[in-house]
Protein backbone atom coordinates (compact mmCIF):
# COMPACT_ATOMS: atom_id res chain seq x y z
CA UNK A 1 0.00 0.00 0.00
CA UNK A 2 1.57 3.34 -1.04
CA UNK A 3 -0.16 5.40 1.78
CA UNK A 4 -1.96 4.59 4.99
CA UNK A 5 -4.20 7.57 5.52
CA UNK A 6 -7.34 5.52 6.15
CA UNK A 7 -5.50 3.37 8.72
CA UNK A 8 -5.45 6.57 11.31
CA UNK A 9 -9.49 6.10 11.11
CA UNK A 10 -9.75 2.85 12.96
CA UNK A 11 -6.06 2.58 14.17
CA UNK A 12 -6.01 5.26 16.98
CA UNK A 13 -9.79 5.20 18.29
CA UNK A 14 -9.93 5.20 21.62
CA UNK A 15 -11.77 2.00 22.20
CA UNK A 16 -14.92 3.14 24.01
CA UNK A 17 -18.40 0.51 24.47
CA UNK A 18 -19.58 1.60 21.10
CA UNK A 19 -20.19 0.45 17.44
CA UNK A 20 -17.74 2.75 16.08
CA UNK A 21 -14.87 0.48 17.58
CA UNK A 22 -15.53 -2.87 15.26
CA UNK A 23 -14.32 -3.74 12.25
CA UNK A 24 -17.56 -5.55 11.24
CA UNK A 25 -17.26 -7.93 8.44
CA UNK A 26 -13.64 -7.59 8.83
CA UNK A 27 -10.90 -10.47 8.30
CA UNK A 28 -8.03 -11.71 10.54
CA UNK A 29 -4.54 -10.07 9.64
CA UNK A 30 -2.17 -12.50 8.77
CA UNK A 31 1.43 -12.43 10.88
CA UNK A 32 3.24 -9.64 9.46
CA UNK A 33 0.38 -8.10 7.48
CA UNK A 34 0.64 -5.32 9.92
CA UNK A 35 3.97 -4.68 11.36
CA UNK A 36 3.29 -0.91 11.89
CA UNK A 37 0.15 -1.35 14.33
CA UNK A 38 0.48 -0.41 17.53
CA UNK A 39 -1.89 -1.46 20.33
CA UNK A 40 -1.51 1.34 23.19
CA UNK A 41 -2.61 0.60 27.02
CA UNK A 42 -3.79 4.42 28.38
CA UNK A 43 -3.83 5.42 32.15
CA UNK A 44 -4.40 8.07 33.86
CA UNK A 45 -1.08 8.54 36.11
CA UNK A 46 1.46 5.85 37.46
CA UNK A 47 -0.55 4.74 40.44
CA UNK A 48 -4.28 4.43 38.34
CA UNK A 49 -5.36 0.99 38.14
CA UNK A 50 -7.62 1.63 35.18
CA UNK A 51 -6.81 1.04 32.21
CA UNK A 52 -8.02 1.81 28.38
CA UNK A 53 -7.18 0.75 25.41
CA UNK A 54 -6.25 2.66 22.02
CA UNK A 55 -4.27 1.75 18.86
CA UNK A 56 -1.97 3.71 16.64
CA UNK A 57 0.63 2.93 14.10
CA UNK A 58 4.29 2.68 14.50
CA UNK A 59 5.96 5.68 12.28
CA UNK A 60 9.83 5.00 14.05
CA UNK A 61 10.95 2.50 16.32
CA UNK A 62 10.69 4.99 18.98
CA UNK A 63 7.35 6.95 17.65
CA UNK A 64 3.62 5.72 17.53
CA UNK A 65 0.93 7.94 16.03
CA UNK A 66 -2.28 8.30 17.38
CA UNK A 67 -5.04 10.33 18.52
CA UNK A 68 -5.05 13.34 20.65
CA UNK A 69 -8.31 11.58 22.57
CA UNK A 70 -6.09 8.86 23.67
CA UNK A 71 -3.04 11.14 24.93
CA UNK A 72 -5.15 14.49 26.23
CA UNK A 73 -6.29 13.91 29.87
CA UNK A 74 -4.11 10.47 30.36
CA UNK A 75 -0.42 10.55 31.34
CA UNK A 76 0.78 6.91 30.97
CA UNK A 77 1.05 4.84 27.44
CA UNK A 78 2.22 1.20 27.00
CA UNK A 79 3.04 0.32 23.55
CA UNK A 80 2.63 -3.20 22.29
CA UNK A 81 3.67 -4.57 18.60
CA UNK A 82 5.09 -7.39 16.96
CA UNK A 83 2.05 -9.98 16.73
CA UNK A 84 -1.27 -10.03 15.25
CA UNK A 85 -2.47 -12.15 18.42
CA UNK A 86 -2.79 -9.71 21.22
CA UNK A 87 -1.56 -11.72 23.48
CA UNK A 88 1.78 -12.04 21.73
CA UNK A 89 2.61 -8.40 21.60
CA UNK A 90 6.17 -6.88 22.72
CA UNK A 91 5.17 -4.16 25.17
CA UNK A 92 7.44 -0.95 25.77
CA UNK A 93 7.88 0.27 29.18
CA UNK A 94 5.06 2.64 30.63
CA UNK A 95 6.09 6.02 29.36
CA UNK A 96 5.25 9.76 29.62
CA UNK A 97 6.52 11.44 26.91
CA UNK A 98 4.32 12.74 24.49
CA UNK A 99 3.02 15.51 21.39
CA UNK A 100 -0.37 16.59 20.97
CA UNK A 101 -0.81 18.67 17.74
CA UNK A 102 -0.85 22.43 18.59
CA UNK A 103 -3.94 23.16 17.47
CA UNK A 104 -5.74 20.00 18.47
CA UNK A 105 -9.91 21.15 19.07
CA UNK A 106 -11.40 18.41 21.58
CA UNK A 107 -14.78 19.58 20.95
CA UNK A 108 -14.59 19.16 17.15
CA UNK A 109 -11.78 16.50 17.15
CA UNK A 110 -9.77 19.28 14.99
CA UNK A 111 -6.54 17.87 14.09
CA UNK A 112 -7.00 15.12 15.92
CA UNK A 113 -3.23 13.59 16.26
CA UNK A 114 -0.65 13.02 18.84
CA UNK A 115 2.68 10.77 18.74
CA UNK A 116 3.92 9.35 21.97
CA UNK A 117 7.67 8.78 22.39
CA UNK A 118 8.34 5.17 24.02
CA UNK A 119 11.76 3.05 24.14
CA UNK A 120 12.93 1.90 20.90
CA UNK A 121 12.15 -1.42 19.21
CA UNK A 122 13.98 -3.94 17.54
CA UNK A 123 13.10 -3.68 14.13
CA UNK A 124 11.96 -7.50 12.19
CA UNK A 125 9.57 -9.05 9.83
CA UNK A 126 6.35 -8.11 12.23
CA UNK A 127 7.57 -4.61 13.36
CA UNK A 128 8.35 -1.95 10.96
CA UNK A 129 7.40 1.35 10.75
CA UNK A 130 4.52 2.51 8.18
CA UNK A 131 5.51 4.93 5.00
CA UNK A 132 4.23 8.45 5.85
CA UNK A 133 3.07 10.44 2.52
CA UNK A 134 5.66 12.70 1.99
CA UNK A 135 5.24 17.25 2.44
CA UNK A 136 4.67 16.97 -0.95
CA UNK A 137 1.75 14.63 -0.84
CA UNK A 138 -0.99 17.25 0.10
CA UNK A 139 -3.96 15.74 -1.42
CA UNK A 140 -3.77 12.41 0.42
CA UNK A 141 -5.75 10.25 0.32
CA UNK A 142 -6.23 10.52 -3.57
CA UNK A 143 -9.70 9.35 -5.02
CA UNK A 144 -10.06 5.84 -5.26
CA UNK A 145 -6.83 4.70 -3.23
CA UNK A 146 -7.50 1.66 -1.23
CA UNK A 147 -7.37 2.36 2.61
CA UNK A 148 -6.52 -0.39 5.05
CA UNK A 149 -7.40 -0.36 8.72
CA UNK A 150 -6.83 -2.60 11.66
CA UNK A 151 -7.26 -2.95 15.59
CA UNK A 152 -7.91 -5.35 18.21
CA UNK A 153 -11.67 -3.84 18.57
CA UNK A 154 -14.82 -4.83 20.56
CA UNK A 155 -16.07 -8.14 18.67
CA UNK A 156 -19.62 -7.15 20.07
CA UNK A 157 -21.55 -4.11 21.66
CA UNK A 158 -19.72 -4.18 24.95
CA UNK A 159 -16.43 -6.66 24.42
CA UNK A 160 -15.02 -8.88 24.22
CA UNK A 161 -11.43 -7.84 22.69
CA UNK A 162 -10.77 -9.18 19.66
CA UNK A 163 -7.35 -11.71 20.72
CA UNK A 164 -6.60 -11.97 16.69
CA UNK A 165 -6.14 -7.89 15.02
CA UNK A 166 -9.19 -7.76 12.37
CA UNK A 167 -8.59 -5.80 8.78
CA UNK A 168 -11.19 -3.96 6.47
CA UNK A 169 -10.26 -2.27 3.30
CA UNK A 170 -12.43 0.96 1.95
CA UNK A 171 -11.51 2.73 -1.02
CA UNK A 172 -11.85 6.67 -0.50
CA UNK A 173 -14.12 9.07 -2.83
CA UNK A 174 -13.21 12.97 -3.60
CA UNK A 175 -14.12 15.71 -0.81
CA UNK A 176 -16.88 16.58 -3.71
CA UNK A 177 -18.50 13.41 -3.32
CA UNK A 178 -18.42 12.89 0.09
CA UNK A 179 -20.65 15.81 0.31
CA UNK A 180 -22.71 15.52 -1.92
CA UNK A 181 -23.77 12.16 -0.70
CA UNK A 182 -23.19 12.96 3.42
CA UNK A 183 -24.50 16.42 2.96
CA UNK A 184 -26.20 16.35 6.73
CA UNK A 185 -23.68 14.25 8.50
CA UNK A 186 -23.45 16.54 11.10
CA UNK A 187 -19.84 16.05 11.34
CA UNK A 188 -17.71 18.90 9.66
CA UNK A 189 -16.09 17.39 6.18
CA UNK A 190 -12.76 17.53 7.41
CA UNK A 191 -13.68 15.00 9.42
CA UNK A 192 -15.38 12.46 7.52
CA UNK A 193 -13.54 9.85 5.40
CA UNK A 194 -15.57 8.51 3.03
CA UNK A 195 -15.70 5.26 1.60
Amino acid sequence: MKYAPVLLLALALSVQANPWTRIINGQQATPGSAPYHAHILIRLNPQATETRVGSGALISMTHTLTTAQNVRLFGQWQVGVGSVNREQLQWSPWTSQHIIHPQFDHTTLNNNIAIITHQAFQPSINIQAIALPTAADTQVPFPNEEGRFDGFGFTGPTGPFANQLMVGFVRTTTEQECIQTYPTSGLPQQQLLCP
